[in-house]
């Protein structure tokens, strides 16, 4: 049986499936880093409520007149303020999942320098082997020196798509998507793997822009509250328990942000090279058998191919095919 589907009896089913998947992938790339966002940011805000609203009263006091508050409200306004939740967090979430994983990558890549600068190991031609670039500003999807890091690792049957070795200016992500393209268009089945792994690093990316807006709103948080505390016209009283459990709410946030996005800066350069090995390691078992797919703008994927296995363009088709079939 040959690898390629039958589109004439499969591509219904394969369109409803691959919108579902489209549509779970984005609906909780969107939800997931809003949620966490305003989870983290109605914490951090928790003290400046509790100030405002009652200032002289215990931790334990104002959480129980919360609830007494609560008390008796119908179900229905429960669930709607759900939806309203999710829909908000949905929104808000999607702020931070479209935005690029070039900036996140950079610093991941950065906080690698900076433990390769410890090993004494940070030359050039080491950087470009095992990163795919030596600098932050080369750190950019898919890489300027994608070829080494292959070459590096005996990958050599996949330096043909490196199209940009010779002329870095033309590098872009478009040739990635062309692959990603043509193999969705011509073998959707072989890319659910491709999918997961860019799913993956966009999560990672806006968790990453996640963590970043806390830290920035629990300083602000912590800022204000000090105001606050000092206000002059504000009403004293405030125990010292109180206190130290309002500054608790900021700079727990903030800890968890900053070790959240420290940790996020420790793989997520990894995660994007993994992503770009798997969508050229895929391409390249997909069209080995019809490499002419690719023409353009992988024009020297066919003649790398045919010069490879020794046989000409008719005859590697044919034997390709055949094993495929086996």
């Amino acid at each position: 049986m040959s690898g390629k589907i039958d589109l004439s009896e499969d591509l219904p089913e394969l369109r409803a499936r691959f919108a579902a998947h489209d549509f779970f992938v984005d609906f909780l790339g969107g939800l997931v880093p809003g949620l966490l966002f305003l989870l983290g940011l109605g914490l951090a805000f928790v003290p400046i409520s509790a100030v405002l609203v009652s200032p002289r009263a215990s931790p334990d006091a104002l959480a129980i007149k919360v609830l007494q508050a609560t008390q008796g409200t119908p179900a229905t306004i429960w669930v709607a303020a759900f939806f309203v939740l999710v829909m908000v967090a949905y929104v808000v979430g999607h702020l931070f999942y479209r935005r690029t994983p070039k900036i996140p990558d950079q610093r991941s890549f950065k906080r690698l320098l900076k433990a390769e600068a410890r090993d004494q190991r940070g030359d050039l031609e080491h950087l470009r082997s095992e990163y795919g670039c030596s600098t932050e500003k080369e750190c950019e999807f898919p890489y300027t020196y994608l070829h080494e890091y292959l070459a590096q690792r005996g990958h050599h049957h996949l330096l043909v798509f490196v199209t940009w070795k010779e002329n870095f200016d033309i590098r872009s992500k478009t040739y990635i998507n062309v692959l990603k393209t043509r193999l969705r268009y011509h073998y959707p089945e072989k890319c659910s793997e491709i999918i997961r792994n860019e799913a993956h690093v966009r999560l990672a990316s806006s968790t990453w822009y996640v963590a970043r807006a806390l830290r920035f709103f629990c300083v602000v948080t912590a800022f204000l509250l000090i105001i606050l505390l000092i206000y002059p016209g504000l009403e004293r009283g405030l125990s010292g328990r109180f206190v130290i459990a309002l500054f608790a709410f900021p700079i727990s946030v903030f800890a968890l942000a900053w070790t959240g996005k420290r940790r996020i800066e420790y793989f997520l350069h990894y995660q994007r090279l993994r992503e770009i090995f798997y969508v050229l390691e895929t391409a390249y078992i997909a069209f080995r058998d019809q490499p002419e797919i690719l023409d353009p703008p992988f024009t020297e994927f066919a003649k790398a191919v045919r010069e490879s296995h020794g046989v000409e363009a008719d005859a590697f088709t044919r034997t390709a095919g055949s094993a495929g079939r086996r």
